[in-house]
């Protein structure tokens, strides 16, 4: 059991009761003693309920009742369930000296009053001598806590995950429950959810955030986990887990996988460039000299296409396994066996170009990419083309160099922030006049780093706040937190929660996302590949791998965790 707590062994537990014990109410397996001369008495009727999950009077589940006297003496009585077809049990405290007492029951799922307790209650009664005292008590659900784990989830669009609940009572110690629960959604067109018992099924729907609430019913205590529902492996660039080293056209750098604690390498590659993006099936595209390689999850190496001249910065993956590179002028679309589809080749003569920055395929596999060039006569000035799947261009704008698309709009950054319709048709808003790198949190608000800075922009593209963060790269996790340079971690308001150092160094470089760990690429004084763990910024492993701040590599992750960088002409993989 999670953190060494005590847990009863009962299957049922309630929340608040109604009328558990009565006094002086007769019935059978009574034990009907006197008080001897000078002394006084108390009787406690139990009348048991009959065993459904939703009764809100002793626990349907409970085992026994123990009461306890507290007064001029103390005194205690435990009394089993009795069996079935017997609904009540008298419980008599016979020469009782005289005074006031408090009579405390409570409810335990074993017959000898052990285990944690269920419910309690209590009540004060008056011993008068050669009386019997009545009283009337009602008791009360142990239940103080609901909780649900984990405390925070992504799953994709259609895709479902497991939440469960557990009670806990003032002492912390679990108290299991066979009660009915009842699971909500804070807003079903993002998830869904269905159970009864303390554990649920959440079901991605749209991509955004929800909450999940779980409560008991008896008790009526509630916990719950908040959740962002993402994107589907298999849907395209758009809507995929790590075809990229943005991780997602969102950029926010996450991958849903567990991360590693260990740093162990299991392969290198030589002679490769650019950065790697990996297919459905686990298999790694980057370039070489003239050439694209294809690697195995095993680090197996083949030439996947060879039409290429000198290396090719950005290559992505779309839902059906066609490879798109980017060289120079050129954007080349290749089948799943390296043959071409089609090329595309910049109207612009007489300059230099490279589509070197973002390639995105949304989900309905239009193509957004950009193109840097530099013309001779007018300078340098990025591009942003949107193309249909037969690569017919659509509409080409100028823009930043850095893509962030959504279900309905795409921005630029790397310059002025530039916002487009899908339709290439231009947005006004609130936003920096220009900008390093742009995210898309899933509650919809936009992050971007710039000059020393780091804003939040609402979905309307008015600006929420600023703050003096320092960096450039820029990463979001599915609860909304912000990382900029691997090294200070911010929550949804800009305040700062942790920061990452080694020693009295900051790490400053790329990152890359799993549910629990930041891998990190700094190019700082703290120079090196680092695992951090998400919580609290601590280090959990370091490469000592040398890293230029000017020419820093994107970690990039695999579905099984694995974490690839390219470093000096290498590609290593690291589990």
């Amino acid at each position: 059991m999670p953190d060494g707590r005590s847990v009863s062994r009962r299957t049922f537990v309630v929340g608040s009761l109604g009328s558990a014990l009565a006094a002086g109410c007769g019935g059978g397996n009574s034990s009907t003693d006197s008080p001897t001369s000078g002394r006084g008495a108390a009787q406690f009727t139990i009348l048991w309920p009959e065993v459904k999950p939703d009764s809100r009077l002793i626990p349907a589940a409970a085992k026994s009742i123990t009461i306890k006297l507290v007064g001029p003496v103390t005194v205690t009585k435990t009394v089993a369930r009795p069996p079935v077809g017997t609904n009540q049990t008298t419980v008599t405290f016979p020469d009782l000296d005289s005074g006031t007492y408090t009579a405390t029951a409570t409810a335990y799922p074993t017959t000898d009053g052990t285990g944690t307790a269920q419910a309690t209650g209590t009540v004060n009664v008056t011993i008068i001598k050669n009386q019997t005292a009545t009283a009337s008590l009602t008791m009360g659900t142990t239940i103080t806590k609901v909780e649900v784990s984990p405390a925070s989830f992504a799953v994709a669009k259609g895709g479902t995950t497991t939440l469960t609940a557990m009670a806990y009572d003032a002492s912390n110690a679990i108290v299991l429950t066979g009660s009915t629960w009842s699971w909500s959604s804070s807003d079903t067109g993002k998830a869904t959810v269905s159970g009864t018992t303390t554990s649920a099924i959440v079901t991605g729907v749209a991509s955004g955030p929800t909450t999940i609430t779980a409560t008991e019913s008896e008790s009526g205590k509630f916990g719950s986990s908040t959740g962002s529902v993402g994107f589907n492996q298999g849907e395209g660039l758009a809507d995929s887990s790590w075809p990229r080293s943005g991780a997602n056209q969102w950029n926010t750098y996450f991958t849903p996988v567990a991360g590693n604690t260990s740093g162990t390498v299991q392969w290198s590659v030589a002679n490769i460039a650019g950065e790697p993006v990996i297919d459905s099936q686990g298999y790694i595209y980057l370039t070489s000299t003239n050439k694209i390689l294809k690697i195995s999850p095993s680090g197996s190496t083949s030439t996947f296409y060879t039409g290429v001249k000198n290396a090719v910065f950005t290559v992505a993956i779309d839902k059906l396994g066609n490879i798109y590179a980017g060289q120079e002028e050129k954007l080349y679309k290749l089948d799943n066996s390296g043959n071409i589809i089609w090329t595309y080749t910049s109207p612009h003569t007489g300059s230099v170009f490279t589509f070197n920055n973002s390639i995105n395929i949304h989900k309905n596999n239009t193509v957004f990419t950009n193109l840097s060039f530099l013309d001779f006569t007018i300078g340098k000035s990025p591009k942003t083309f949107s193309l249909l799947p037969n690569g017919t261009v659509q509409w080409i704008k100028d823009s930043g160099n850095f893509i962030t698309v959504s279900e309905t709009r795409l921005a630029t950054a790397a310059g002025p922030i530039l916002w487009f319709n899908l339709d290439g048709t231009s947005i006004s808003g609130t936003f920096p006049a220009s900008g390093y790198r742009l995210a898309e949190a899933m509650n919809g608000t936009y992050y971007c780093t710039y000059d020393t800075k780091t804003v939040a922009i609402d979905s309307n593209l008015n600006k929420k706040w600023e703050i003096n963060s320092g960096g450039i790269y820029l990463a979001v996790t599915p609860d909304n937190k912000i990382i900029i340079d691997g090294s200070r971690c911010y929550n949804s308001s800009g305040s700062l929660l942790w920061t990452a150092k080694e020693g009295a160094n900051s790490l400053s470089g790329s990152m890359a996302l799993s549910s629990t760990t930041m891998y990190v690429a700094s190019g700082s004084i703290a120079n090196g590949l680092y695992a951090i763990n998400l919580t609290d910024g601590s280090i959990l492993w370091k490469k000592s791998i040398s890293f230029t701040a000017s020419n820093l590599p994107q970690p990039v992750l695999g579905s099984d965790g694995t974490v690839y960088i390219s470093h000096d002409g290498t590609l290593t993989a690291y589990r």
